[in-house]
Order: C-alpha cells, then sequence, then structure tokens
C-alpha cells in the first residue's frame, strides 16, 4: 500500500524482495518478534543496505549496534537514526561496507559452507 508521506511505500507481502532492495537507501526492522524477518536483515545486509531495527531485530546475530547495524529503543530513536543514516553519506558507506563484511563472513555462502564442511569432518572424526 501506497502512503502518501514523503515518498515512503509501505509494502505487504513481496514474494522477492531483492528488487526492493535494489531501489532503497536503508533497510528499517522494527521487529517486535523474529520469527523469519532476521533473514530478511540478513538479505539486505548481503545487499550492503545499511539496516535501522529493534534490538529484537539483531538478536543473537552478532552485530555490533553504529557498526554495522543502529539499534533504535524506541519511536525518537527511529526517527534520529533514520534521518542520521540517511543524510550522511560517510556514515552511510560505513555502515553499508562494514555491515556488507560481518554479513558475509557470518551468513555468506562461504561462511556456511565452510561451517557445513567442518561439521561433516567432525561428525565422521567423532
Amino acid at each position: 500500500m501506497d502512503s502518501p508521506s514523503r515518498g515512503i511505500v509501505v509494502h505487504g507481502f513481496v514474494q522477492d524482495l531483492q528488487p526492493i532492495i535494489d531501489s532503497v537507501r536503508l533497510n528499517i526492522a522494527p521487529l517486535r518478534f523474529g520469527a523469519g524477518a532476521k533473514g530478511k536483515v540478513v538479505q539486505a545486509l548481503l545487499s550492503g543496505l545499511p539496516t535501522v531495527g529493534t534490538p529484537i531485530a539483531f538478536e543473537g546475530m552478532n552485530l555490533r549496534n553504529q557498526s554495522e547495524v543502529d539499534v533504535a529503543q524506541n519511536d525518537t530513536e527511529f526517527i534520529s537514526k533514520i534521518k542520521y543514516l540517511y543524510t550522511n553519506e560517510k556514515i552511510w558507506q560505513d555502515r553499508r561496507q562494514s555491515g556488507l563484511k560481518v554479513a558475509r563472513n557470518l551468513y555468506g555462502i562461504d561462511s556456511l559452507r565452510s561451517n557445513i564442511e567442518k561439521k561433516i569432518i567432525q561428525g565422521l572424526q567423532g
């Protein structure tokens, strides 16, 4: 559904997120619970999209606040952090690079392959 507020568009269910991710500057993850949505946070980070979210959005993901992502505790912080990232090119680039790097290290295909191989070898040895 389209919002009349300053070009902001709120989408319902989307089959393929990548075209949307490729067309926006920030990912906003105001999660109150984590079921399934954390994969979308990882997808955004792996696409180089800086993300602002609630603590639950990043819970258990080993991401650092104000380094790889920006954690907002309430509405005021969300607005402030979104505005700051959106308008500060250097910080936006820093979050983009650091988020992408850590997401690749933790959740990228090479990391997953390596972890699976290690588990298989451990299983065969043990």
